[in-house]
């Protein structure tokens, strides 16, 4: 398990750490490629490169990451939303570290490495939660305020994972705090920007 690589403060601390940051990155690379967001080459290149390595050794090193990304990644592709070049350059970034971390883990350290059915499961699982996700905020847009709120909160799988955690022996307190934080830091970052856009005072025409 995961609390084995580096003690179960350390590697908890990081794994939620990593969510949280994932949950930046995500909104922060769509903004750059929808919603026409500058920033400067190198930021761009360092956020992608940290979620890209950080989610590649907890996918090889921890059920949830992996199956929840490979779900969150498959999501994406079936949504349509792999519409840029930064998208694919994020994608080969996180399956190379994936892919190299695996191996190098294999020579030196095979505990490590995941279980299939648990990565099988929880992949099943968050694919699901997410399409219900997409399902329900569409669903409830022109419902009452509380129920739109639902809705764009995702809450669905926010409660799934709680139940996830309650059930799944192998999904932990962690994971669920882990979600929840991560899409509270997609939420935040996009209504940050979004207000920031706002504020911004109209130019001043002489």
């Amino acid at each position: 398990m995961i609390e084995d690589i580096l003690g179960p403060v350390v590697s908890i601390s990081a794994l939620i750490a990593l969510w949280m940051f994932e949950g930046f990155a995500l909104k922060y690379v769509d903004q750059v490629v929808d919603e026409g967001r500058t920033v400067r080459k190198m930021v761009l290149w360092s956020v992608l490169f940290v979620a890209g390595v950080a989610a590649g050794f907890f996918m090889v090193t921890d059920s949830f990451t992996s199956g929840a990304t490979f779900a969150l990644v498959l999501a994406m592709i079936l949504s349509k939303k792999i519409d840029n070049k930064l998208w694919f350059y994020q994608i080969v970034i996180v399956f190379g570290s994936y892919i190299i971390i695996l191996n190098l883990v294999i020579e030196s350290a095979l505990s490590w490495v995941v279980d299939f059915f648990e990565t099988s499961l929880v992949f099943v699982i968050v694919l699901a939660g997410s399409i219900l996700d997409e399902v329900s905020h569409g669903a409830l847009e022109g419902k009452s305020r509380s129920m739109r709120w639902f809705g764009e909160w995702r809450f669905v799988m926010k409660i799934l994972v709680v139940l996830m955690a309650i059930f799944i022996p192998f999904v932990q307190w962690y994971h669920a705090l882990s979600w929840i934080l991560f899409d509270m830091a997609y939420e935040i970052t996009a209504r940050r920007y979004a207000a920031s856009i706002i504020k911004k005072p109209e130019p001043i025409i002489l």
